[in-house]
């Protein structure tokens, strides 16, 4: 198969008169040739010939190859309409570009500088760390697991996930460091609500007397059964009166709380608000 071809030349010769030209000159052709382009307008094309594809590129043949009885040509483009790469150079921290005979081999460096955001559609690993020097390492929707150390430099935030440490431990330490937790709060006579793992709840205008003992309730729904554990400290109370916890038990739902004043009966009684705060922990 042929392409459209415009006129080609012919060269002339003392010795032999005029003659094909051959691969001394270029063909013109109106596409970019293809597999199916092995004649000319002389016969078949020689290894070698250069077609021109007039303000769009330059093809040179390379050889022929024959599958199942059929000639196929191989062309390759040697230089476009768009320009040739002249030079490839890279950009400090981010990529390197060293030339070898022959080849530009493009590298990342040892410190790697994104100009913009790294988004992984998978696993984001740090060999031995992952660190924001000024922002947040966020999951929007899922964990932030370290075996090792992850480091902010102002904060790691979870938004709906978890920050898991698999085998190490939360240590805070330094002036103001700390475990800093926002409850939800609650305040009225017995039951209260107040859902969430860390809650403050304040029953008011509570009155125990000397020797008595008062259960207050306190529904929460991520206490799940019996087996929820959860840390409870209270205040409040008359000064005087020896109140204490007597018994905590959890169920699906809620948390109950009894307390007993200690006094005799001729000692205090406790009329006072109770406020009792603490942490779901599983």
């Amino acid at each position: 198969m042929s392409l459209p071809i415009q006129p080609g030349y012919a060269a002339y010769t003392q010795g032999f008169g005029t003659a094909p030209a051959g691969v001394s000159f270029p063909i013109y052709v109106t596409a970019a040739p293809g597999p199916t382009f092995t004649q000319g307008p002389f016969g078949v094309l020689q290894p070698g010939q250069k077609a021109v594809w007039i303000n769009n590129a330059v093809y040179e043949l390379l050889g022929f190859s024959t599958i199942g009885g059929v000639l196929s040509a191989n062309w390759v483009e040697i230089v476009s309409s768009l320009g040739d790469v002249l030079s490839v150079t890279g950009t400090a921290n981010q990529i390197t570009a060293s030339p070898t005979t022959g080849n530009v081999v493009l590298s990342i460096p040892t410190t790697f500088i994104a100009p913009g955001s790294i988004a992984s559609t998978t696993t984001l690993t740090g060999g031995t760390g992952v660190t924001a020097t000024t922002g947040n390492i966020t999951a929007s929707a899922g964990n932030v697991s370290a075996s090792g150390t992850v480091t902010g430099g102002t904060g790691v935030t979870a938004t709906t996930g978890n920050v898991t440490a698999t085998a190490g431990n939360f240590v805070a330490s330094g002036v103001g460091s700390g475990l800093v937790l926002t409850p939800t709060t609650a305040s009225g006579a017995s039951p209260q609500t107040a859902n969430g793992r860390v809650f403050s709840v304040t029953f008011t205008g509570v009155s125990i007397a000397s020797g008595a003992s008062q259960a207050f309730v306190i529904t929460n729904s991520s206490i799940v059964g019996a087996g929820t554990i959860a840390l409870v400290e209270w205040s409040g109370a008359t000064a005087g009166s020896a109140l204490s916890i007597q018994s905590q038990i959890s169920a699906a739902g809620t948390l109950t709380i009894t307390m007993t004043n200690g006094t005799s009966a001729t000692m205090v009684t406790s009329v006072a608000d109770i406020t009792f705060t603490g942490i779901v922990l599983n």
